[in-house]
């Protein structure tokens, strides 16, 4: 298996997440090359990708890294194809992975209720519950606290949603997100308030469990899982990974107040960070499952 890593060393938790994941792979066997995350510099994925070695046989590669856009991906997915290099995920495979509005309608009927935006004139046409929780079709906010993905009222909706729009468009990709707001869990906050829900971020490849993890970085009393309770989150995430056809997929399941289990969201899992998930184990995982030439499923369709 070959890795493309955008790894660059800075003093961010971001930045130390993708080195840990970048070592391990390298650790296990994996070949690594480093890549530019965007085409600032080198100006087209030929370039990015120049030192990069045609293989003598199709070769399956992962991205380490930050969520890029699609049109950046579609290129290192061509210029990788023309080397006879796999990304492990098609465009599309990508594109309805990352993208909420996407993979919605798939879940549905296992997450909370939800409605999409695409200009901030539209919130007058729809009538909301408040509370509601607001993100883009490919992040949130809520790294910034509560009055940045929370809202009350339609004031605060007009907020949020002219924010993500203005100042945060490759969150959105022209899409915002407005959810019926839920209770999950928790006995922690953020500094900024947003609280901890019991999450769990589960890896999957082709439908079948690679490894999962407590959501959220530190020491938490809700993190250990009942035996009933592992079974119940990994059969969530296993149901949902087969419901969208993304190979390589990561889905966060969260606990309610009232205990019943729900999907939060999905995503590519090779831009998904692995919080308390074992890397050691997911990348064993991931690398033996692909040597099977059955699973490469892909390897000669085209983008």
């Amino acid at each position: 298996m070959i890795i493309f890593s955008e790894y660059i060393s800075t003093n961010s938790e971001s930045s130390r997440d993708l080195q840990k994941m970048t070592q391990t792979a390298q650790t296990l066997g994996c070949r690594v090359y480093f890549i530019p995350g965007d085409f600032t510099d080198c100006e087209n994925a030929a370039n990015a990708l120049c030192y990069v070695p045609q293989q003598p046989n199709p070769t399956t590669a992962v991205c380490i890294g930050y969520i890029p856009t699609l049109d950046y991906y579609r290129e290192i997915y061509n210029v990788a194809k023309d080397k006879n290099i796999y990304l492990i995920n098609t465009p599309q495979e990508y594109e309805l992975a990352e993208h909420f509005h996407l993979y919605y309608p798939f879940i549905k009927d296992l997450t909370p209720k939800s409605h999409f935006i695409h200009t901030s004139d539209e919130i007058s046409q729809q009538n909301f519950t408040f509370p509601v929780f607001v993100k883009g079709s490919v992040l949130s906010l809520k790294s910034q606290g509560t009055d940045s993905c929370i809202a009350h009222n339609k004031n605060q909706l007009h907020e949020i949603v002219n924010k993500l729009f203005t100042h945060y468009n490759k969150r959105t990709v022209g899409t915002v997100i407005v959810r019926e707001y839920v209770k999950l869990r928790h006995v922690r906050k953020s500094s900024q308030g947003f609280p901890f829900g019991r999450e769990y971020r589960v890896f999957l490849y082709k439908g079948q469990v690679l490894a999962y993890g407590y959501y959220w970085d530190g020491e938490d009393e809700l993190a250990q899982l009942s035996p009933q309770e592992e079974k119940q989150v990994l059969q969530l995430a296993t149901q949902v990974a087969k419901r969208i056809a993304t190979p390589y997929i990561a889905i966060d399941i969260g606990q309610l107040e009232t205990e019943e289990w729900i999907v939060i969201e999905v995503g590519d899992g090779q831009y998904c960070g692995a919080t308390h998930v074992p890397l050691f184990t997911l990348w064993n995982q991931l690398v033996e499952q692909t040597k099977d030439p059955k699973a490469k499923r892909h390897l000669f369709g085209t983008s």
